[in-house]
């Protein structure tokens, strides 16, 4: 009765009614539910898991032989699924679009899932919990085969898994480790780090397991002959799960170099054959009794699981560094080391390994082949590695544990090889690759660079001329021509249903400097798919050059939530935040910008500029310093920010103004209304409040609160002191690289003068006055009342200089007054007649006239 349920459930498509298919098999489920009850329901589900694994399997692990379909009643109801939908499988790939994204042509089966998501939307989710895991794993996979990321199969996907966390223990409901495992991943495909951070630490958690990143002294390669420190990662199993069962075989491990697959103490490269003892070189060491209880122990699949998520948390948390890369190597070589571990597992340690391995020379090829062996295993047949014999239902065990690893496609890790063979220069190897798999954006780049210019643009007619309704071509045609009629077909043809034809005419428009109709495209993109469906990146950069900067804010926001490595994404972004008045979310996002930027001088400057504004004297006065490291004499200074800086600075110094961190500041804090301010703070009781201290104990409060503030006060006399410092360093440093910038000079005198140094800083005004006098300089009116300005700078500060300073200074010079008069009198005498009436020529000469 079973059997012929399942054939009831699954009645394939018929070629030219795919768009029914949906409806039919939603009725007939109905009936079959209605008419056999709960026998219909555990079939359902039961029908619904296989389907799934078989999917999995024919586009993830490996192809199902024919051993595999035969194996039960079940699989060989699949098998006939399969063969009655072969004929609708293009028909059934249309089916497949959510949120505008189209699933990749590579998909082998599309009617599975087609099937999987009529099945898993029957109402019976109450009844059998279980539906709910299928359900979720099903919105992941589904995700998986799509060209772009879907919002919606998002929701959907954590939702369903979310759930699973409320079902009771047993009964075939994963464990919550698992569930928070693969939540985890979930969130790191969809680059959310700090959710999926969250998620993977609650199943190390649960999974009661011990992982500690440490160092050992060892070697690394075969033939090292002396130890160094290695970093390695210890793992001790919780005991809460059955030891992982021996696996019938493996995937193969890549030789190809002296590099070992984990480090080892010399003594085993010794043992080994690889180094002989004479010319090994030993440490003396102490061994520890208490590190032997600390050593491996072998560990349970889930535990293995929760450990390869341990390293994807690796990126979670760092930024993409070298040692960050390191890191990942470690939790990866512990895996590797796992004698007993599952193929899904395996498989992917050795893909994460053989990725990092393309940034190592020395190893570059190991990862290389590594990769191809993966590519392979897929459509050969597994043998046994004692006997070579082939194993008959191979695919079935390769599935184990598939769902709590992120194990890509198999034309996913082709795609892979291929952009490896690109990177490393390969492009004809690279081109065949992407050719067979219709790559055609991949096939574009891979032309251009052999000089084949022509050849992707035929290939893609050649395509057409079969297929002529098939709107991801004419998007592709779009791509290789770079003509817009060809998106605006494609468009039509979709019936305005898929987001790739608007993302590349938007693409297009901003070559083309057509800001206002690339904006326009990306939001018809968008409002498919709200998330993934643009490149927030160029819409950003589109509405900031039509001046729509809030709009523009968005889009970088948006971007780096995505990405938060990409400095230029925060540069604009805090560009925006300028143009709209908010220097606050503008001073955070430089910051950012600055750490992830790599210190490119623009976002420096625009740092500089912001902190004096918002009164970050600190960060104002490192990021000149980093300037004038960076660019020398060459950095142009603005001299308003800089005579801001030093005026806002005197005012901290001479307790006019607090100087307080940007964090701390009340005044960027909303302002609570007053009926919440009643309710919740003036009609609170603290505890305590009614008990009267004794007279030894007020005493003992009062001192306790003296210390306090006087240390408060010793503290902040320290800071200011500080400041007062760095300012003079900073000023000191910029007119000693930068000698004819008179507003840099004017700065300094006027900082100089502001803290009581009177003859350094008519040194200063000196400076500033010879700067501006130069050859014609009463000609232009600006440059002429700026040198008055100057000399009665320099004449006025010239009278407040002290004879106890006169008489500290070891080096005799002309007294100030008389070089005041010898500087300013030409001055005096030039600008008479032209700006003789002027108010600044009048303060000159009562200035002249005091020092006389």
């Amino acid at each position: 009765m079973t059997d012929q349920l399942f054939e009831k459930l699954m009645p394939p498509p018929v070629v030219g009614d795919c768009a029914g298919y949906a409806e039919r098999l939603r009725e007939q489920v109905a009936g079959v539910l209605e008419a056999h009850g709960d026998e219909a329901k555990d079939a359902l589900l039961e029908v619904l898991a296989v389907l799934l694994q078989a999917f999995a399997c024919e586009n993830f692990t490996g192809r199902l032989t024919d051993a595999d379909w035969a194996s039960t009643a079940r699989w060989a109801s699949v098998k006939h699924f399969v063969d009655g939908s072969a004929a609708a499988a293009s028909e059934c790939l249309a089916a497949l679009v959510v949120d505008g994204e189209v699933a990749n042509k590579n998909v082998l089966h599309p009617c599975i899932l087609v099937a999987c998501n009529i099945l898993a939307a029957t109402g019976i989710a109450e009844e059998r919990p279980l539906l709910g895991l299928w359900r979720a794993r099903l919105y992941f996979t589904h995700q998986r085969v799509l060209e772009n990321k879907a919002h919606q199969l998002f929701k959907k996907c954590v939702d369903a898994y979310t759930a699973l966390l409320s079902l009771p223990p047993g009964g075939g409901a994963p464990s919550p480790t698992e569930v928070h495992l693969v939540l985890g991943l979930v969130h790191y495909y969809y680059l959310k780090p700090r959710e999926s951070n969250e998620h993977l630490r609650k199943a190390y958690e649960l999974s009661g397991m011990k992982a500690d990143l440490t160092s050992m002294v060892g070697v690394r390669t075969e033939h090292q002959v002396f130890e160094t420190a290695q970093l390695v990662v210890k793992a001790r199993t919780g005991g809460r799960d059955p030891p992982a069962a021996p696996a019938e075989f493996s995937p193969v491990v890549c030789e190809g170099s002296n590099v070992l697959h984990r480090p080892r103490t010399l003594q085993q490269n010794i043992d080994a054959g690889t180094v002989k003892e004479s010319s090994a070189v030993f440490l003396e060491k102490v061994e520890d009794p208490g590190d032997l209880a600390e050593e491996d122990t072998p560990l349970s699949e889930l535990e293995q699981a929760v450990l390869m998520g341990l390293c994807v948390n690796v990126r979670n948390n760092n930024p993409l560094h070298g040692l960050s890369e390191q890191e990942r190597l470690a939790y990866v070589e512990r895996l590797i080391g796992e004698e007993n571990m599952p193929w899904a597992l395996r498989s992917q340690a050795l893909l994460i390994r053989s990725r990092m391995e393309q940034a190592r020379v020395r190893v570059r090829e190991r990862g290389l082949m590594q990769l191809c062996e993966l590519c392979d295993q897929f459509s050969n047949p597994v043998k046994d590695p004692t006997t070579s014999a082939q194993l008959e239902t191979s695919a079935l065990h390769r599935h184990k544990h598939f769902w709590t690893v992120l194990y890509p496609t198999s034309f996913g890790l082709k795609t892979e090889l291929a952009n490896v063979y690109a990177d490393i220069g390969l492009d004809k190897s690279s081109l065949d690759i992407h050719e067979s798999l219709g790559n055609w954006s991949k096939v574009i780049a891979c032309c251009k660079r052999l000089g084949k210019k022509t050849k992707a643009e035929a290939l893609i007619r050649e395509m057409l001329e079969k297929s002529p309704e098939d709107a991801i071509l004419w998007a592709s045609l779009g791509d290789a021509t770079r003509n817009p009629e060809y998106y605006y077909k494609s468009w039509e043809l979709s019936k305005h249903l898929l987001t790739q034809p608007m993302r590349g005419l938007g693409e297009l428009f901003l070559e083309t400097e057509k800001y206002e109709e690339a904006v326009e495209c990306f939001d018809k993109a968008l409002t498919l798919n709200p998330v993934y469906g643009a490149n927030w990146f160029s819409m950003g950069w589109a509405a900031l050059k039509t001046k729509q900067w809030e709009r523009a804010s968005e889009c970088y926001t948006r971007n780096v939530q995505l990405d938060l490595e990409d400095g230029l994404s925060w540069s604009n972004l805090a560009t925006c935040y300028l143009q709209l008045n908010r220097l606050i979310s503008a001073y955070h996002a430089l910051l950012q910008a600055k750490k992830w930027g790599a210190g490119e001088w623009r976002i420096l400057d625009n740092l500089f500029t912001v902190s004096v504004e918002i009164g970050e004297h600190r960060t104002a006065i490192q990021t000149l310093n980093k300037l004038l490291d960076t660019n020398g004499r060459n950095y142009k200074v603005d001299q308003s920010i800089v005579l801001l800086l030093v005026q806002k600075v005197l005012a901290v110094l001479d307790g006019k103004e607090e100087e307080v961190d940007i964090h701390d500041r009340a005044d960027l804090l909303p302002e609570p209304a007053q009926e919440e301010l009643d309710d919740e703070i003036f009609d609170i009781t603290p505890f305590g409040a009614d008990i009267d201290l004794l007279p030894g104990e007020e005493v003992a409060e009062r001192e306790v609160n003296t210390a306090h503030q006087q240390a408060v006060e010793k503290a902040k006399e320290r800071s200011l002191a500080n400041l007062k410092q760095e300012t003079h360093k900073l000023l000191g440093k910029a007119t000693t690289l930068i000698t004819t910038d008179a507003g840099l000079f004017r700065a300094y005198g006027d900082f100089l003068e502001g803290t009581g140094n009177d003859l350094e800083a008519f040194d200063q005004r000196l400076k500033e006055l010879r700067c501006l006098a130069k050859r014609g300089w009463q000609v232009d009116k600006k440059t002429a009342l700026q040198t008055i300005e100057a000399a009665c700078r320099a004449a006025q500060c010239s009278a407040k200089v002290s004879e106890e300073a006169l008489a500290a200074r070891t080096v005799r010079t002309m007294a100030p007054k008389a070089q005041a008069l010898m500087q300013v009198q030409p001055v005096l005498k030039l600008a008479e007649d032209g700006h003789g009436k002027s108010p600044e020529y009048a303060a000159l000469q009562e200035a002249v006239a005091a020092l006389s």
